[in-house]
């Protein structure tokens, strides 16, 4: 949210919305391809600058910013990466200059049962 809050410098709307989806195929992105299945999609959308073509590669890179070097220590949208791999999920980034961006996360659901070697189940 902070970075979509920086893209709009005069303000502006930014839209949160959480879905479920399941693909039935992979789907494809250059940052986090998304493995076929069921998830929880948390989507974040402003209608700022967009994300320039240049900057758009290492927007998941650890310590990368586009802010002044002791505005922004440039580990949000890492610990975001990783957060995501670490849950099995993907990311896909949809941006157009002068039009805004949207960043959806992709987590697996589960069907509710205990995982494998579990002695209790999930809280629901």
């Amino acid at each position: 949210m902070e970075n979509a809050r920086e893209a709009l410098p005069g303000g502006g709307p930014i839209t949160v919305t959480l879905e479920a989806a399941t693909l039935d195929a992979p789907l494809e992105s250059p940052f986090l391809p998304v493995p076929a299945g069921r998830y929880a999609v948390l989507a974040v959308r402003d209608e700022g600058r967009g994300i320039p073509p240049e900057v758009l590669p290492r927007i998941f890179d650890p310590f990368f910013s586009t802010q002044p070097r002791h505005a922004a220590p440039g580990l949000g949208l890492a610990v975001v990466y990783g957060v995501v791999v670490a849950h099995g999920g993907g990311i896909t980034v949809e941006t157009l200059p002068g039009r805004g961006t949207t960043v959806r996360l992709y987590l697996p659901t589960s069907d509710g049962t205990a995982p494998p070697g579990s002695s209790t189940p999930p809280a629901q």
